[in-house]
């Protein structure tokens, strides 16, 4: 199809649909999930009470960086629609 880019998001609002985004939602822990973290979590401290564990780690500069590189999907839905959610 020769059809321009511009033409289709054009047809569809004229038609009544807007165009909506996909949200992130936080994920709920499970129970087991929690206890997990919780056991992690005092295995690393203390290690930490030891000094032998995070002492040896070495850091560059003290700088973290989050990268989220994730691409969020876009629909045309109609108003009275709501939109989709996704978990993190």
């Amino acid at each position: 199809l020769e059809i321009d880019k511009s033409t289709i998001p054009r047809r569809l609002q004229a038609m009544g649909k807007i165009q909506k985004g996909e949200r992130w939602l936080l994920h709920e822990l499970t129970k087991n999930a929690i206890a997990n973290r919780l056991n992690i979590s005092i295995s690393l401290l203390a290690k930490h009470e030891k000094k032998s564990f995070l002492w040896r780690i070495v850091t560059g500069d003290g700088k973290w960086i989050y990268l989220d590189n994730s691409k969020r999907k876009k629909f045309w839905i109609n108003p009275d629609q709501p939109s989709t959610s996704t978990p993190k």
